[in-house]
């Protein structure tokens, strides 16, 4: 019985490292295509737009992170499954308060560190709106009519079939 708990030990530990791996490498994946395609951009028509496109980035790069959040959360699995040895002493401070975390183990730290990369990437918050300032609106030029689509039409295609059957 004890080769069978080794044996699947060894499993997990291979499978978390295999599993930590495999993030980072389709994380930084994922962030060469974002940097590939987006590129230097074109032409901003106006502030609206380049306000979409901001807030487009900064989805993405947040998604980057919890991807790599997500691998250090293996990473540490697979340390903490065979059993690192070492002490981690850490200590954090903002404001009034004051966190301190003593004789970690270093899987424990890595998910801790995991965790905490995952739920600020989480939570932040994107700001989409716009704080400039718009023109008053006599500077607006006015839009024309509506235009006037017939009953059944939705006006993404070229309309409904003709009465006869055969478009």
């Amino acid at each position: 019985m004890p080769g069978t708990r080794a044996r699947f030990l060894t499993a997990g530990y291979m499978a978390a490292i295999t599993l930590s791996l495999l993030g980072m490498v389709s994380s930084a994946l994922y962030l060469f295509a974002f940097l590939w395609f987006v590129g230097p951009g074109g032409v901003v028509a106006d502030q609206f737009q380049l306000l979409g496109q901001t807030a487009k980035f900064r989805l993405l790069l947040l998604s980057t992170a919890i991807f790599v959040g997500m691998s250090f959360g293996f990473l540490g699995f697979g340390l903490f499954l065979i059993q690192a040895k070492g002490d981690v002493d850490a200590e954090v401070t903002v404001n009034d308060y004051k966190l301190k975390f003593a004789r970690l183990s270093p899987g424990l730290f890595v998910i801790l560190c995991a965790t905490a990369i995952i739920i600020v990437c989480a939570t932040f918050r994107i700001e989409f709106n716009f704080k400039g300032s718009v023109p008053p609106a006599a500077e607006v030029p006015a839009a024309g009519p509506a235009p006037q689509y017939p009953p059944g039409d939705l006006g993404f295609g070229p309309g409904p079939p003709p009465k006869g059957g055969k478009p």
